[in-house]
């Protein structure tokens, strides 16, 4: 009995983890899908909580974007990437 157990544990995790883990590959390649942990306004960024990674991410922000984004909110975010800096917000939707 237990061994049947593990094996149906082992099977089925993948599977029931399977759409959070592929959250942000599934949102494209210049997207991430995560919550917003913090909103640094003098340094116009963005961090957020990447649902795939489970790591934070930083993006630069206008502030009128940074203005209407509330702390713990889950969102979609679209950026450009130039180089080494940091990634720039191009759009973010609630979900």
């Amino acid at each position: 009995m237990k061994k049947l157990f593990l094996l149906l544990l082992v099977l089925l995790c993948p599977l029931l983890m399977s759409p959070v883990a592929h959250a942000c590959s599934a949102a494209g390649p210049n997207a991430h899908i995560g919550t917003v942990i913090a909103v640094d306004n003098s340094a116009g960024t963005l961090t957020l909580l990447d649902q795939e990674t489970g790591r934070p991410i930083t993006l630069r922000a206008s502030m009128r974007l940074l203005s209407m984004v509330p702390m713990t909110i889950q969102v979609h975010v679209a950026v450009t990437r130039n180089g080494n800096t940091l990634p720039v917000l191009t759009s973010l939707t609630y979900i």
